[in-house]
């Protein structure tokens, strides 16, 4: 392995085969600032030991009943908005956009657009699937 004197800031996501091994590490904060707002995303509460109330619950959000359909989303935006206060107070949400795909029923469309406190503005898409 080649030392370009770059610093490893933290871990990527997802897990990959790399030249540093399964765990593909991130060399600047803007990277690991976008792979932490992921993980907070794609966790549920109660997965990480410790921490029982990090997480969105994206997933068990999906399988409730929606009561309105207007806005079928709207608790979960809340939560998202929430969540990234609570575990990320350096990134602010600008806005969260959560669609169904128009061509699959069975996956939604997150985008969330953050600024961090250096008004850097930038914009993370995850694409849910609930098979």
């Amino acid at each position: 392995m080649k030392d370009d004197g770059r610093r490893m800031i933290g871990l990527n996501q997802p897990i990959i085969n790399s030249s540093f091994g399964y765990f593909q590490p991130t060399v600047t904060t803007d990277e690991q600032i976008k792979s932490n707002l992921k993980h907070l995303l794609l966790t549920n509460r109660g997965e990480r030991i410790m921490h029982s109330n990090f997480g969105c619950d994206i997933y068990k959000t999906l399988f409730e009943n929606i009561d309105n359909l207007d806005t079928p989303f709207e608790s979960l935006i809340d939560r998202i908005h929430d969540q990234a206060s609570l575990w990320m107070p350096y990134i602010i949400l600008q806005d969260v956009k959560i669609t169904i795909d128009e061509y699959n029923d069975n996956k939604i469309n997150l985008s969330v657009k953050y600024s961090t406190y250096g008004n850097k503005e930038d914009n993370l898409d995850v694409a849910i699937v609930v098979a």
